[in-house]
């Protein structure tokens, strides 16, 4: 496949949307990194001069909910955008998509799988999962496969894999193959307080609720508990939060046909937090915030 020409004004939007993202300042300064670095090794090798690395693919280390499949859907725009790759296809992929059902039949449906985001930017979440153990024959099939597909189209298609940061290392490092196609990382963290109660009171303002006076105190005070939570300051738990708010208010609302369907009550973020178990104090919580019950 043949690379377009470059198209700056697609990686100065790309670039723009990414840096406006709320608490993703730090994945937006690897960002720009990543695009110059990119850019310039692609002038290189235009006037025929040595790269330290010819190859695009690399790794997202964070936790779930921290944004990566967000980024990884804007750098294939931005890839593109370079004129690295010929599309800005975007195809998002698990071990299931991957992993057949009898050994042998791996290789042939990875590489299926290649094939058709071949051109763009192949994310491959929970990696981790395809080489964590020497033992999974059907997670090395797909690996070797994998490796060899890199390898072969590194000019016109982009591989990212992602994961937890520790599983990531630990697969990398126990494999040399994937070392070498995957010099480059991008780390995500958890977002802190004051982002997820943005990244909140942003996704009630996009359902164009308003509300009565106290309902912002509670809401920051709610966002602060997810943030204090260990391992939990993604916004997918925002996410679940702000759905049980709406649910709150609709049974609220159900027998009220004269109610303002836009206006949310203190009892509404009360009666949330009460189902996603915020109240309870953040050292006895283990495990996922859900909602009761889940």
């Amino acid at each position: 496949m043949k690379a377009t020409a470059p198209n700056p004004k697609v990686v100065e939007e790309v670039q723009a949307k990414v840096h406006s993202m709320v608490g993703m300042e730090h994945v937006a300064n690897q960002f720009d990194g990543l695009l110059a670095t990119a850019a310039v090794n692609q002038r290189r090798k235009e006037a025929g001069l040595p790269v330290e690395s010819d190859t695009n693919h690399l790794v997202f280390s964070g936790p779930p909910g921290t944004g990566k499949t967000t980024i990884a859907r804007e750098l294939a725009r931005a890839y593109h955008g370079l004129g690295i790759t010929p599309t800005d296809k975007f195809t998002e992929v698990k071990r299931a998509d991957l992993v057949g059902e009898y050994l042998g039949q791996t290789a042939p449906k990875t590489a299926k799988v290649f094939q058709k985001a071949r051109g763009g930017v192949l994310f491959i979440d929970e990696a981790y999962s395809l080489g964590g153990d020497k033992q999974d024959a059907y997670g090395q099939e797909a690996l070797t496969q994998l490796l060899a597909d890199m390898e072969n189209h590194r000019d016109d298609t982009v591989v990212i894999m992602a994961g937890y940061p520790k599983e990531m290392q630990k697969m990398i490092a126990t494999n040399p193959g994937l070392k070498s196609r995957l010099p480059k990382t991008l780390t995500f963290n958890n977002y802190d307080a004051q982002s997820l109660e943005k990244i909140g009171r942003g996704m009630l303002r996009e359902g164009q609720y308003v509300g009565k006076p106290g309902v912002g105190a509670k809401i920051k005070e709610a966002t602060g508990k997810i943030a204090a939570t260990p391992g939990h300051g993604n916004a997918r738990d925002v996410r679940n939060f702000v759905q049980e708010v709406r649910h709150a208010q609709s049974r609220r609302l159900v027998n009220d046909p004269e109610a303002r369907l836009e206006v949310l009550h203190p009892e509404d973020i009360d009666r949330a937090s009460e189902v996603m178990r915020l109240s309870k104090p953040v050292s006895k919580r283990k495990g996922r915030l859900r909602p009761a019950g889940a």
